[in-house]
């Protein structure tokens, strides 16, 4: 069973986490830390878990009528928000489970795609690639529109990129860290 809810403990007179407060399966327990409390919780529910816990924008926390702990900017920093990229997927699905991340390597770099074009046809020959069978895809992602220009051209392949390219988002920069003198920085980076 998931934890319901969760909330972080500061000590006032020490300003500093010691503990949460966790509900699971309707019943509520206290954890203590003996040193420092690590919040995971990804750019969504990490912010969601500060603030509910009293750590965030002071106009966010009055709000949510939630009694400040610390006045951070949680979820607000210049930066955060959603980070989009640009991909095509260029290979065969063959029996391939993509090494190191389960999911096809993307173009990223709007205006570099052929670029990176011609660095994943230099991975592909690697040993590592060639075990796992890994073969780009090069005629089957073109649309009839590609297929009148020249093979494996840059031409072509901006062609393919245009029309085959996705969008891929994901939440980024809601709890920065660096240093504790950064008024936008939300935890240090010492463990």
């Amino acid at each position: 069973m998931f934890i319901t809810k969760a909330l972080i403990l500061i000590s006032k007179k020490r300003n500093q986490a010691y503990g949460i407060k966790v509900t699971r399966n309707g019943e509520t327990k206290l954890v203590k830390a003996n040193r420092e409390i690590i919040v995971s919780a990804g750019a969504i529910e990490t912010p969601k878990l500060l603030q509910l816990s009293g750590i965030g924008p002071k106009n966010v926390l009055r709000r949510l009528k939630i009694r400040p702990q610390k006045i951070l900017p949680v979820g607000v920093y210049a930066g955060s928000g959603i980070d989009y990229h640009l991909f095509v997927d260029l290979f065969k699905q063959r029996r391939f489970n993509y090494p190191e991340t389960g999911r096809p390597p993307m173009i990223e770099r709007p205006g570099r795609q052929n670029g990176t074009v011609r660095v994943l046809q230099k991975m592909i020959k690697t040993p590592a690639m060639r075990r796992v069978n890994a073969e780009l895809d090069l005629l089957a992602p073109a649309p009839n529109e590609c297929r009148s220009l020249v093979a494996d051209s840059d031409e072509q392949w901006e062609c393919i990129i245009r029309y085959q390219a996705g969008a891929a988002a994901h939440p980024v920069g809601t709890c920065k860290m660096g240093n504790p003198d950064d008024p936008t920085t939300v935890v240090d980076p010492y463990l």
